[in-house]
């Protein structure tokens, strides 16, 4: 995971800010990020307790996801395939 990537280098290196945007994804249904989200969640989760942003927070926000974050982007997959079907 890039995120997990950037915080070992943010250990060894002194890092900064740079206010330019670099790149850009897109999501599509059938992209990780839609198919696995409560998986990559787990790994946030995990990631922020490995690296000192507190147990309990981690737990809060990913339970928070549980109850609310999935449905969003269960509710997005739908509305992709839906775009998708009708461009057929």
């Amino acid at each position: 995971m890039d995120y997990e990537y950037w915080l070992r280098i943010s250990q060894k290196k002194n890092m900064m800010y740079v206010d330019y945007n670099f790149s850009n994804y897109r999501l599509h249904s059938n992209s990780k990020s839609m198919k696995s989200i409560v998986k990559q969640q787990k790994d946030v989760r995990d990631i922020k307790i490995n690296y000192g942003v507190g147990g309990l927070y981690a737990n809060i926000s990913f339970l928070k996801f549980l109850l609310v974050g999935k449905y969003f982007y269960l509710l997005k997959r739908i509305i992709f395939d839906l775009i998708v079907h009708i461009r057929k």
